[in-house]
């Protein structure tokens, strides 16, 4: 199915691992441009290589993770702290300049680790919210304008089932993803007027490098079962519905098809999660 979106921008942040970068590759394979946004250029090199493919791409991805050659044009990597300050009015710029007019916008930059309520530091409340709040807030505030400039466009934020379902193993996190969901529908109204739509899609556990690389979910999930990592997987797995994690690329699939032009949807929330949060009415 075509989704229309030949040739329209789109940006992905967090975009140089996991559902980030699998959003970006099946956009490259609709024929959208498309900006990756990540704070480290080496992982943002290595993204860039993979999404080009064999053959050329050492020669069009420089040390830095710059896109060089005929791939200039369709790719972009952009080293990026997204939850600076004036990051949205930055990363607009270059990317308008890179890859022309803007249509979409996915924020999907994020972190999460177990930690329990009790031992959550104030920092780490602080870096949730400005990760999964305040940071989409300032894209969206910056790029909804030059979206309805250029005729319309569509932003998805990548929130997460935490928030629908909020655990004390991640507290801080599952908070801000709440915030996010919130954040979502009220943007969603505020832009629908103006010819932008505002999406989210709730991810549950995902195969990602958030969940099973070193340091990350599963890790934590077993040392606070007081298990080990394949007997941990085993468990997580066996409460989903579906028996399974998700791949990033499920995830993906539902992210750029809210970012085409087909759809009409606003203000909602899609789950991906397998069936882990149970809820009547999402």
């Amino acid at each position: 199915m075509d989704l229309d979106l030949r040739d329209r921008t789109c940006v992905v942040t967090g975009g140089s691992s996991g559902i980030g970068l699998a959003t970006a590759r099946l956009l490259l394979g609709e024929g959208a441009r498309v900006a990756i946004v990540g704070r480290d250029e080496a992982r943002l090199a290595r993204a860039a290589r993979e999404l080009l493919g064999s053959g050329d791409a050492e020669e069009s991805v420089g040390a830095r993770g710059e896109v060089e050659g005929e791939a200039r044009g369709r790719l972009a990597t952009i080293a990026l702290d997204v939850s600076g300050a004036e990051a949205g009015a930055r990363l607009l710029a270059r990317v308008e300049e890179r890859l022309g007019p803007l249509w979409g916008l996915v924020n999907s930059a994020g972190t999460s680790k177990v930690v329990p309520s009790e031992e959550l530091t104030e920092a780490e409340w602080r870096d949730q919210w400005e990760l999964n709040v305040i940071a989409p807030q300032a894209l969206m505030d910056a790029f909804a304008p030059a979206m309805e400039a250029a005729g319309g466009g569509s932003i998805v934020n990548v929130a997460s089932s935490a928030g629908r379902q909020p655990s004390a193993r991640n507290a801080a996190y599952a908070v801000a993803k709440r915030g996010q969901l919130a954040l979502t529908l009220l943007y969603a109204n505020r832009l629908a007027s103006h010819g932008v739509r505002v999406n989210a899609v709730a991810p549950g556990p995902t195969a990602t490098p958030l969940w099973l690389e070193p340091g990350g979910m599963l890790e934590g999930t077993a040392r606070e079962l007081g298990r080990g990592e394949a007997e941990a997987l085993t468990q997580v797995e066996a409460s989903l519905p579906l028996g399974r994690l998700a791949t990033p690329e499920e995830v993906a699939t539902v992210i750029v098809t809210l970012l085409s032009p087909l759809s009409s949807r606003t203000g909602a929330t899609s789950p991906v999660d397998g069936g882990h949060v149970k809820e009547v009415f999402p």
